[in-house]
């Protein structure tokens, strides 16, 4: 089985105080859900505007659907990295009609005169806000149950009519979980590519101890407070619906640095056939280390966060 890969900037400071906590049964996260919902009824939106060029005939030149559509969050066209940024950080600020401009933008800077066409073909399905809430906080919701029942020395939960392990469960789930929802504030580039970061390092191998390690930040204080839970933690991806590795704030600029530089041993690692879309996904993984880096934040990669079959997009 394959993997929808995903490339991810991580706030650890959310992370540390409010989405560990509210595992730990502290607090609510209704103002987090609120944003979150914002941003993914928005990010629905641009990618209608995307999908809207894809059905085009013909297809513009420029248009590239595994960087326009399933790779870049929202809808971002413009080449200059900076500038994609400064247009992701107006799509999480942005109403439904400012999507609409930036979109439209965008769309300009791809193909000046296509926006009257576009827009006869874009297709805005409504994301009803008690879906979008559930969407969201169900596998927290799990966990802080999973959480409470280990510390009461339960040694079984019931989730959706069937008993779990709840000590199994924060074993494999938490970090997955914890990112699933940071993803929805602050979406990542997603993939469908074999090529990620610490499977790249692999193939031209470092002097030193990777930029990538084991994702264990994102169990915030967990450990420490639940010590015999035996985590599942890789810094790679191994398998499906998992976070693989990560890189703190300190090096997310060191790794993306390290990847441009070996851009052309890492080419020639590959099939001729390949290089391209390896180039390609080179560009997904720069775009978010500068987005870590300019924030910094942490750097995850992970996989099933999105799904082109499942219509989950960034």
């Amino acid at each position: 089985m394959g993997y929808d890969v995903s490339f991810h900037p991580v706030p650890l400071e959310l992370v540390e105080e409010r989405i560990i906590p509210y595992l730990l049964g502290e607090g609510i996260l209704d103002d987090l859900l609120q944003v979150a919902i914002q941003r993914m009824r928005g990010r629905a939106r641009a990618k209608a505007w995307a999908q809207a060029v894809r059905r085009l005939e013909p297809l513009p030149r420029r248009f590239d659907p595994m960087w326009h559509l399933w790779g870049r969050p929202f809808f971002l066209v413009v080449d200059d990295t900076d500038e994609a940024l400064d247009t992701y950080e107006q799509y999480l600020r942005a109403t439904p009609e400012q999507v609409d401009a930036l979109a439209a933008e965008q769309l300009h800077a791809l193909a000046p005169g296509l926006t009257d066409s576009v827009r006869a073909r874009l297709e805005v399905t409504p994301l009803a806000e008690k879906r979008l809430r559930h969407e969201l906080i169900w596998r927290l919701d799990i966990l802080r149950q999973a959480v409470a029942s280990v510390r009461q020395g339960q040694s079984q939960i019931e989730v959706g009519g069937r008993l779990y392990d709840p000590s199994v469960l924060l074993r494999r789930e938490v970090p997955f979980a914890v990112l699933a929802f940071v993803s929805a504030l602050y979406p990542g580039w997603m993939s469908q590519s074999s090529f990620w970061p610490s499977g790249l390092l692999d193939e031209v191998p470092l002097p030193t101890r990777p930029f990538l390690d084991r994702p264990t930040a994102l169990l915030g204080k967990l450990p420490a407070l639940l010590p015999s839970q035996g985590w599942f933690l890789y810094p790679t991806l191994v398998e499906n619906f998992m976070v693989g590795g990560f890189t703190s704030p300190s090096y997310t600029g060191p790794l993306r640095r390290y990847l441009a530089e070996h851009q052309g041993a890492l080419c020639t690692a590959q099939p001729e056939a390949r290089r391209n879309e390896l180039l390609r996904e080179l560009r997904k993984m720069d775009e978010s280390l500068a987005l870590a880096h300019r924030k910094g934040w942490g750097f995850a990669e992970a996989t099933e966060i999105y799904s082109v079959v499942q219509g989950q997009l960034n």
